[in-house]
């Protein structure tokens, strides 16, 4: 917002009215997340599930609540695996290690999601 205020800055001054008027609806943007993820995080906190989710590492209040919001019962599935098919994260059945490899993101995901699930499983076998 500063740059926009430069004399030095050769923009005409409709550009800059047009650029700060995105600038403004950037920051409300921002300040609209932050608040949606204040929010999150004190529902975390108040949900066992999302907070034990939330203890893996990798795994933040938006993971955590969207699991525990979207999982109806942890229990019906016998693996990781079984779950990120649920989910739609498995790869395709011909796919290679390495192709799967390259797709971090998902990986990343799936890694999440099957230790948060085997997690559980030991939790409730364990009988806490």
């Amino acid at each position: 917002m500063q740059m926009l205020d430069d004399d030095q800055l050769s923009l005409p001054t409709t550009a800059r009215m047009a650029l700060a008027a995105l600038v403004n609806q950037m920051k409300e943007v921002d300040r609209q997340i932050e608040a949606i993820e204040r929010e999150l995080a004190q529902i975390q906190r108040a949900h066992p599930v999302a907070r034990l989710l939330a203890s893996i590492p990798g795994v933040g209040p938006i993971t955590a609540t969207a699991l525990a919001a979207t999982v109806p019962d942890p229990t019906m599935f016998r693996s990781g695996r079984e779950f990120a098919a649920w989910l739609g994260l498995t790869p395709k059945q011909k796919a290679s290690p390495m192709s799967c490899f390259h797709r971090s993101c998902s990986a990343l995901i799936f890694g999440a999601i099957s230790s948060a699930c085997a997690f559980i499983a030991v939790l409730r076998a364990s009988g806490d």
